[in-house]
């Protein structure tokens, strides 16, 4: 059962202006909602469908928040340590602690334990990653195709996929383009050499399928969105990261944020205003 919780009195707008490569950016700062402690301890992230947002920890415990109109539903996958989660059709998929699926998955998908600990849904089925590999799980699949040295994978439509990595041991880093069976399309975006970086992430896609990679350097983490043509589109620094997902776009472009204020845990709306010119 779901429960209801009307959100009000909190809405905090504020500003920033953050280089690009080349320009500035406007960057508004909306806080829209706050997760209480005991929902934040354990935090794996959040995914977002349409004009709504879904939180998640790892007991199960879970938040559905509507953009709209402020309202978040509280709610919970009962017995099940989880491990990744994602959305399919505004519903939860996710893989749990004994690497077992639940949630909205298909009949006849496989009742066994996969070795992973992330979990992707795309138009074409599932993607899920870990220990050095990727298994993508197709719609009426009865079992996964497994492919090697993947570990950075995240579907952008249409039977395709970004994946970050190394092409050899001397670098440089890389983004490229695979099919779901771990064909590589095309190289698409080619890192520095001077690139070394520390906790690396990918995603979420952008509004447009970009790619967003996340990582630390210097000490400081750095946001880079990575367009389908092969050209950064900005490069900005980054809050903490605390949890595993703590970004999603909304259905207008704008980049929603898990941020520490603070002992306090917000759900924040990023709306970028780059300058024509």
């Amino acid at each position: 059962m779901i429960a209801k919780t009307k959100v009000t009195g909190l809405l905090i707008v504020f500003s920033l202006i953050l280089a690009t490569a080349g320009a500035q950016i406007n960057i508004e700062r909306e806080v829209l909602y706050e997760l209480s402690p005991g929902f934040s301890y354990g935090l794996i992230g959040m995914r977002a469908s349409a004009d709504q947002v879904l939180m998640m920890n790892h007991y199960g415990k879970m938040i559905r928040y509507d953009l709209n109109t402020g309202e978040a539903f509280n709610g919970k996958i009962r017995g099940q340590r989880i491990l990744d989660f994602d959305l399919i059709m505004g519903q939860p998929v996710y893989i749990n602690q004994q690497g077992r699926l639940g949630g909205l998955i298909k009949p006849q998908w496989p009742d066994k334990a996969f070795d992973a600990c992330r979990i992707e849904a795309c138009d074409q089925g599932l993607l899920l990653t870990g220990a050095g590999k990727m298994l993508f799980l197709a719609q009426n699949a009865t079992d996964t195709f497994a492919t090697e040295g993947i570990n950075f994978a995240l579907p952008i439509g249409r039977g395709y996929l970004w994946s970050v990595g190394l092409k050899s041991k001397i670098g440089p880093w890389k983004i490229s383009l695979f099919d779901c069976y771990g064909n590589v399309m095309k190289e698409i975006y080619e890192f520095s050499r001077s690139f070394d970086p520390a906790g690396l992430s990918l995603g979420p896609i952008g509004p447009e399928g970009e790619a967003l990679i996340s990582c630390y350097e210097n000490n400081q983490r750095k946001l880079a969105l990575v367009g389908q043509n092969g050209h950064m589109i900005w490069k900005i620094d980054g809050p903490e990261k605390f949890c595993m997902r703590d970004m999603v776009f909304d259905d207008r472009g704008n980049l929603l944020v898990l941020e520490k204020k603070g002992k306090k845990v917000v759900l924040a709306r990023w709306k970028f205003e780059v300058p024509e010119g």
